[in-house]
């Protein structure tokens, strides 16, 4: 029973660090696609105003 417990506690601390990790690397790629777009925008815009 006690090793049952500690195989459900182990499986749910290693489910919340997967989950973590997938958060942390999908914000990471969404704020890359985001500062290429600024980076194409920005200039665009600037030559509009010119």
């Amino acid at each position: 029973m006690r090793f049952q417990l500690s195989l459900g506690f182990l499986a749910i601390v290693l489910l919340l660090c997967v989950i973590c990790v997938y958060t942390i690397l999908s914000s990471i790629g969404v704020q890359s696609i985001f500062s290429d777009l600024k980076s194409e925008i920005i200039p665009a815009q600037l030559q509009r105003a010119i």
